[in-house]
């Protein structure tokens, strides 16, 4: 794994907030689009991060990291999944639209106080949540670099203690 690549995965602030993530991402060559993290924020809460660049190599490597940079840069002002997709859109929308490229992603933030999953999804498949059933989640929204303004439709999931 090279450092284009990194980080593919959940940090070690996941465990602290009560959140079990469990997670496998393997590229096909030396670089890929595909990318997962789990970052905490300023409040407390931890985020969830999924994210896939059209395509394979370098490019795409490339496109989902500077993904996850606008997002880390959006966190320092708000936390809501859908304003952190929103401002990727825009912040990304004239490089992805160039390289005739785009990104489907989903950010999950759990809030371990109130017990609160808040989702928004920007054209990727469900997110599966559950134990005894599954439910599959996937609230409306269009890949990242298909539309400059993009209303992201974020969905609120009460979790209970141990689900």
């Amino acid at each position: 794994m090279t450092a284009l690549q990194l980080p593919a995965g959940p940090s070690s602030q996941a465990a602290t907030t009560g959140l079990s993530v469990a997670g496998f991402s393997r590229s096909a060559g030396c670089f890929g689009g595909d990318d997962y993290e789990v970052f905490p924020t300023r409040t407390g809460a931890s985020c969830l991060l999924i994210a896939d660049a059209m395509g394979t190599g370098r490019r795409s490597a490339h496109l989902v990291n500077r993904f996850r940079t606008e997002v880390h840069r959006a966190a320092h002002w708000t936390e809501a999944p859908a304003e952190l997709l929103d401002f990727a859109n825009r912040s990304l929308f004239c490089e992805l639209d160039q390289a005739d490229a785009f990104i489907t992603a989903q950010i999950a933030r759990w809030e371990p106080v109130a017990g609160i999953l808040r989702l928004a999804n920007a054209g990727h498949c469900p997110m599966l949540l559950g134990f005894e059933t599954v439910e599959a989640v996937a609230p409306d929204g269009l890949p990242l670099g298909i539309a400059p303004r993009t209303a992201y439709e974020e969905y609120s999931l009460p979790l209970d203690p141990g689900s």
